[in-house]
């Protein structure tokens, strides 16, 4: 919006600076410090969080990437307690 409204009052070369500042430090920044800071408080792996999102966003439009990560999360949290409760049995050895 900040750039729209720079361009429309005729500060061409000021939107032009905050479109790049825009789209390369707070863009990348970002991307960048959203997957350390899930990697680190919820221990989710990056693919994960990304494949999440790439799929959460066109079923759940926008809240999908927060929707996306958590339900591909919880899923394998549901295969893995799964897995442990309904995994072979073990044979114990006398």
């Amino acid at each position: 919006p900040v750039v729209i409204i720079m361009y429309s009052t005729g500060q061409n070369w000021e939107g032009t600076i905050m479109l790049i500042y825009g789209l390369v430090v707070v863009g990348s920044t970002d991307n960048i410090f959203r997957v350390v800071i899930q990697k680190r408080l919820a221990d989710i792996h990056p693919l994960i969080t990304l494949i999440g999102v790439i799929i959460g966003i066109p079923i759940f439009g926008f809240m999908g990437l927060i929707f996306g990560p958590l339900l591909i999360s919880m899923f394998l949290l549901v295969l893995r307690i799964y897995k442990k409760e309904f995994g072979k049995p073990q044979v114990e050895e006398n």
